[in-house]
């Protein structure tokens, strides 16, 4: 009668089983838990390239409404095969509460009466997020 209650009894985890399922919960844990602040840090830098490459057809489109672009940034901007070209701040955007400046680097090109137009959109700590080209209309009077 006592061997069937023994028998009967068995419903529970030995401690041996306890200590291995906690102790292969904490190896993953160890190996896993280092990565979350790395997914972190892509997920934010992911969001801003994301804003970033939306919002330059914005910025092209304002560039482009540009009638005279050397009356507009009042200066006169040098060749393109030059080897010092300064970048022009543009203008800033806010987007989601954080802004986003963007940087032009304009230069002439020599053959034909274009400005070749280098865009920067920098994050509003000033590190570069993206960057992209585009021809502008040169200022056919000149």
């Amino acid at each position: 009668m006592y061997y069937k209650t023994i028998l009967l009894n068995r419903k529970g985890f030995t401690l041996i089983e306890v200590i291995a399922a906690i102790s292969i919960l904490a190896i993953t844990m160890s190996i896993l838990l280092p990565m979350f602040p790395q997914l972190l840090n892509w997920e934010n830098k992911t969001k801003n390239e994301i804003v970033a490459s939306n919002l330059l057809p914005q910025i092209v489109g304002d560039i482009k409404q540009i009638d005279s672009v050397t009356n507009f940034f009042n200066k006169e901007f040098q060749f393109c095969n030059h080897p010092s070209r300064e970048d022009v701040s543009f203008k800033e955007y806010e987007v989601n509460n954080l802004t986003y400046n963007a940087k032009l680097n304009i230069c002439k090109e020599a053959e034909v009466d274009l400005f070749r137009t280098h865009i920067t959109v920098l994050s509003s700590d000033g590190k570069k997020i993206t960057d992209s080209y585009t021809y502008l209309p040169g200022d056919s009077d000149e």
